[in-house]
């Protein structure tokens, strides 16, 4: 009985209350909202307000005080770089079918995107990795669309295979192909 009563105390004296842990989840989140509306290749090479926040926040010795936020906070930071990374992906499939539409109207596909602004899109799409404009080119007649990838560095279009980062996810290595689908190795050998 005696151990059972000093727990609660012990606990009150790690644990924060509740009024200064929807403080600290209220900061969070207003700093994780801030970081949201960064774009994308932002997100990628900087480190945002929230992580930090929650960095401090572990590491700091009142860490344990704030483990709830420590275990959920993460998860708003990979929600909203998937939201940037699917929002991507779709905009370069809106671009895709745009392409395609031009083919099929006229015989040939453009020489460059910007051939379709404004008729076709409102502006030439951006590479979501780097903020500069999404690269096309055609190769044997077909268009190729892709971006740079988390590397920066423009490999003509190829796309590195990798088991872990399926296809039109962001690479590490390699280009981000995002139009056609690459083939992948083993459909190559068949």
């Amino acid at each position: 009985m005696a151990v059972h009563s000093l727990a609660l105390p012990a606990a009150a004296a790690v644990m924060a209350s509740r009024k200064e842990l929807t403080q600290r989840v209220e900061l969070f989140y207003a700093m994780a909202q801030e970081d949201a509306e960064r774009p994308l290749w932002v997100k990628l090479y900087e480190r945002s307000k929230s992580d930090a926040f929650l960095l401090e926040s572990k590491v700091s010795l009142s860490g344990a005080r704030y483990a709830l936020l420590a275990m959920l906070g993460p998860s708003f930071e990979r929600a909203s770089l998937s939201f940037d990374l699917y929002g991507a992906v779709h905009e370069a499939a809106m671009v895709a079918l745009t392409l395609e539409a031009w083919h099929a109207k006229t015989g040939a596909y453009p020489t460059d995107l910007s051939e379709l602004v404004p008729h076709y899109l409102p502006a030439v799409p951006l590479d979501h990795s780097t903020g500069a404009p999404l690269r096309y080119k055609l190769v044997g007649g077909r268009p190729l669309l892709y971006g740079l990838g988390k590397d920066g560095v423009d490999d003509g279009g190829v796309w590195v295979e990798d088991k872990a980062t399926p296809w039109a996810m962001l690479p590490a290595k390699g280009d981000w192909v995002l139009y056609p689908e690459p083939e992948s190795a083993e459909a190559a050998e068949k």
